[in-house]
């Protein structure tokens, strides 16, 4: 009875009261579908902490690194290509990080 009665009140509701604006339907069908497949990728190096990729990169925020933020990984390679962002409160240190979540890519002239 609680379902009817949820679907017969909400049958005929005008949207216009709660939306701001047109309301339109947009179409899901999406015809380029790629097929992702997981490839695993043995790294080299201090892998620990909380994962970010980029491109052909692997970052991972490490806090078991005693002087270092960051390691930074190949992912076509596996191989560490280094630690990064100096931990500390001198010049050119960092006293804290944060996970990446974005990315940005500055274009060459």
């Amino acid at each position: 009875m609680i379902i009817l009665t949820t679907c017969v009140s909400c049958y005929k509701n005008d949207d216009s009261t709660y939306f701001n604006g047109e309301i339109r339907t947009i179409e899901d069908g999406i015809k380029n579908v790629k097929k992702v497949t997981l490839k695993v990728v043995p790294l080299d190096g201090a892998n620990f902490g909380w994962l970010s990729t980029y491109d052909s990169l692997m970052f991972f925020l490490n806090p078991k690194l005693t002087d270092r933020f960051y390691n930074i990984f190949n992912i076509d390679t596996g191989k560490e290509i280094g630690t990064f962002c100096s931990k500390g409160g001198g010049l050119k240190k960092f006293l804290l990080l944060l996970r990446s979540f974005n990315f940005l890519k500055k274009e060459a002239n």
